[in-house]
């Protein structure tokens, strides 16, 4: 299978907004789905999460926010969303986001976009790359199988039912 050509666009503050009015909602699920949120306040945590690291949306320093875009379709098909570790080593990049519109999946899109945040990261002086995917999630693992991520740790929960 041939890759997609894509590039790489700085996302505007009316884009970050509409993407974030989908996204909020779908990274609440995903942790309740995941056990780590009750129902009850998942949405609440999802956007103080976003809020605390892009406090200046599009602007926050060394956060920086990409549309996935196909060069031959003409179109976005998706956003990638990387920056410095959460724990402020500079040197550090972490992706916040990789996300690819469902009918654009499994074409290749994400494993480009992985590519292509590598090279702005080293343009950056980064020296590595981390991210965090859900553990019943295959299908985000896949795109940084091939490139070379490897798992360094693991979260293992076990939902223990009260017994009353």
């Amino acid at each position: 299978m041939d890759l997609p050509t894509i590039r790489l666009l700085p996302m505007t503050p009316e884009q970050l907004s509409t993407f974030l009015e989908e996204d909020i909602p779908r990274y609440a699920a995903d942790n309740m789905q995941a056990g780590f949120l009750p129902e009850s306040d998942a949405l609440q945590r999802a956007q103080e999460s976003f809020d605390r690291f892009l406090p200046k949306g599009v602007e926050t320093p060394g956060q920086y926010l990409f549309l996935i875009h196909d060069t031959e379709a003409s179109l976005n098909v998706g956003m990638v969303w990387v920056g410095a570790q959460p724990d402020g080593a500079e040197h550090l990049g972490f992706i916040y986001n990789l996300y690819i519109a469902e009918r654009y999946r499994r074409r290749g899109f994400a494993r480009q976009a992985v590519l292509h945040v590598e090279q702005h990261a080293r343009q950056l002086g980064w020296t590595s790359l981390g991210l965090h995917v859900f553990g019943d999630n295959a299908p985000a693992r896949k795109p940084y199988a091939s490139p070379g991520y490897e798992v360094l740790s693991m979260n293992i929960f076990k939902a223990i039912e009260s017994t009353e």
